[in-house]
């Protein structure tokens, strides 16, 4: 079984790919899932915040008031 940090971790490696082939929602969303596991890991917040800056789209900034 693994931890839930490991789980946060394969969901940011997922969010990596999602924003590398720039499906910001889909990025946004993994890294929300990851934090929702691991939420003293600051590179999760950084990612997602990259997200927004990055896509610029509003579905990103909408993920946030989710999370």
């Amino acid at each position: 079984m693994t931890s839930a940090a490991d789980q946060a971790t394969a969901l940011k490696d997922e969010g990596n790919k999602a924003f590398k082939a720039h499906d910001w929602l889909r990025a946004a969303e993994l890294y929300t899932k990851a934090i929702e596991l691991n939420d003293k890991e600051p590179t999760f917040y950084t990612n997602r915040a990259q997200v927004c800056v990055t896509g610029s789209t509003i579905a990103a900034w909408l993920s946030l008031e989710v999370a």
